[in-house]
């Protein structure tokens, strides 16, 4: 290059590698003296950015794994560059920025989310100002709210059907609740076992040997996020396995 009237001078280099690069400058006077090199100017080069990572959302309550949480404000975790700043977004809607640590880590936490399935994808802008592609999506469900299992029927309802009286002291219970729900069984309050509901969402329970009497039957369920129901409408059963000897009183004339 050649100095101006002011000893400025300017280069346009050929285009660059990426990479770290350590620049010195040499000068010929007019009267052909050569310098010593400049110190060094160093200098990074940085065209290209990868894509962040989501690496977990959580809390993943109830069944660890399943993607399916009760949380309702989402931890995001991930990596980038360090010092990276991350653009964070839910189905398409702006949720907030973050910015990596040296390691290159970060995290946010969203507002409140309504219930439903969420996408969850960030794009990174690097110190140097690239802007990568969007990450791999990373799909969770919140599911903040349960409702009370219902029973359908308690059998066999011997003798008179629908009465729900019964000689059968060992009853199946059956009835409905969210895919992959635990059920709790109460018969008069007390705890007698649990079930499983399962791929449609039906659930059955077959009691141990019951004594005599009028039985109220409840149910709760906890389904997969761990959200626990209320109680069920009470199913109302009556066992009675006993029958006493008739009486002859009189015989006339």
């Amino acid at each position: 290059a050649i100095p101006d009237g002011n000893g400025n001078w300017t280069l346009v280099t050929a285009s660059q590698s990426d990479g770290a690069k350590s620049i010195t400058a040499v000068q010929t006077d007019v009267a052909g003296n050569v310098s010593q090199a400049s110190p060094p100017f160093l200098m990074t080069i940085d065209t290209q950015v990868e894509p962040p990572t989501i690496d977990s959302v959580g809390t993943d309550t109830g069944v660890a794994g399943d993607r399916i949480t009760s949380d309702n404000t989402l931890d995001i975790r991930g990596k980038v560059e360090p010092g990276g700043t991350v653009d964070i977004r839910i189905d398409n809607v702006a949720a907030g920025t973050a910015i990596a640590d040296i390691n290159g880590n970060w995290s946010l936490t969203t507002a409140t989310l309504a219930d439903g399935n969420r996408s969850i994808t960030a794009v990174q802008t690097d110190v140097a100002g690239n802007v990568s592609q969007p990450s791999t999506q990373y799909s969770v469900t919140v599911d903040t709210q349960v409702a009370p299992p219902t029973i359908e029927n308690a059998s066999n309802d011997s003798n008179v059907l629908g009465d729900r009286i019964t000689n059968d002291n060992t009853l199946l219970i059956e009835g409905r609740a969210e895919v992959g729900a635990t059920v709790e069984v109460r018969i008069n309050g007390v705890n007698v076992g649990t079930a499983l509901a399962d791929a449609s969402g039906r659930w059955t329970f077959t009691t141990s040997i019951l004594s005599d009497g009028t039985k109220s039957i409840t149910a709760i369920q906890t389904d997969v996020a761990g959200n626990r129901s209320g109680p069920c409408t009470a199913y109302d059963m009556t066992i009675d396995t006993n029958v006493a000897a008739p009486t002859i009183d009189s015989v006339g004339t």
